[in-house]
């Protein structure tokens, strides 16, 4: 079922920030759930000031001034980073008994504005790492993704909250949206299938736990292979 790497990603992620090793959210998010960037966004760092998650990389500017963070040459506004925290609290919301003791710190770590930095960091940069493998997703594969995540979580306050600020380019942000997750999963399944290969006869525990350290390492080398750069004149 969709959404299923999606949780293991967020809660993955929670454990690795607890302890301090921040790299994205496996079988959910970014974030540093298995769901994201190491980015500096806290609150003292002067709004005169840039966050570049490559030292060597070429200045970056903006061409508007609402922009957040440039990814290569693509810019996201504040809208596209609450569009992501919607549909992800909308998830998070539902999933609140099988997170169990573990929901109250998904639902506040993924509420906070650095969080959906990452999580939105992740997602493109997974697609395009996707795009590079050549993962193909037929329409009717989409669609059936798209109905999947509806059935379990349209009826939730959070997702009613993204489609109306996304208005009436919500199927198309909701359509990449769904790509991307689904780029993520299958990402996933091949990390899951390589560490069951180099660890036959493992409890499934374990599997998760060798590819979500498979998959924050292949993050954080995603994100030294592209341009990014987190603008910090935002509000938390």
């Amino acid at each position: 079922m969709q959404g299923k790497h999606w949780l293991l990603m967020v809660l993955s992620t929670i454990i690795f920030v607890l302890f301090g090793y921040i790299a994205i959210n496996v079988l959910t998010s970014s974030n540093d759930t298995p769901e994201t960037a190491d980015v500096n966004t806290s609150e003292d760092v002067s709004s005169e000031t840039n966050t570049t998650l490559d030292n060597d990389v070429e200045e970056i500017t903006r061409d508007n001034d609402d922009t957040v963070i440039v990814i290569d040459d693509e810019e996201f506004n504040q809208d596209d980073i609450d569009f992501i925290k919607y549909l992800q609290l909308a998830q998070i919301d539902y999933f609140e008994e099988e997170a169990g003791e573990n929901w109250n710190e998904a639902r506040r770590t993924q509420t906070a504005n650095n969080t959906q930095i990452q999580n939105l960091i992740e997602l493109h940069i997974m697609e395009s790492l996707g795009n590079e493998k050549g993962y193909e997703f037929t329409d009717e594969d989409i669609e059936e993704a798209k109905d999947d995540f509806n059935s379990q979580f349209s009826d939730t306050e959070n997702y009613t909250n993204a489609q109306e600020l996304a208005g009436d380019d919500f199927d198309d942000k909701f359509t990449t949206f769904i790509v991307q997750r689904m780029t993520i999963d299958a990402i996933i399944d091949d990390l899951r299938a390589m560490a069951e290969q180099e660890f036959p006869n493992t409890r499934e525990e374990d599997i998760i736990y060798e590819a979500g350290k498979e998959y924050q390492l292949l993050l954080a080398d995603q994100r030294d292979d592209h341009q990014i750069k987190v603008f910090n004149d935002f509000d938390e």
